[in-house]
C-alpha cells in the first residue's frame, strides 16, 4: 500500500504543480488508509509511522528530481 500512497502523492504534485504542506500529505494518505479496508487492523501508530515514511520517502524523492 505504501507504493500505491506514494504514486497518488506524486501525481498529485505533478497534477497540481504545487508543493503539498505536510497537511496536505497526511490528509492524503489517511483518506487512502481510510479507503482500504485491509488496513482496518492497523494501529494508530502502524499509521502515523506509514505516513512518516511515506512522507519522507517522496520529499526525498521531489528534492533529488530538483536537483538535477
Amino acid at each position: 500500500m505504501g507504493v500505491v500512497i506514494k504514486e497518488l502523492i506524486i501525481q498529485g504534485k505533478i497534477n497540481g504543480n504545487s508543493t503539498p504542506t505536510e497537511e496536505d500529505l497526511i490528509k492524503i494518505i489517511r483518506e487512502e488508509i481510510k479507503n482500504n479496508s485491509k488496513n482496518t487492523q492497523l494501529t494508530q501508530k502502524n499509521k502515523n509511522d506509514l505516513i512518516e515514511e511515506c512522507k519522507n520517502s517522496v520529499l526525498d524523492a521531489l528534492e533529488s528530481k530538483l536537483r538535477y
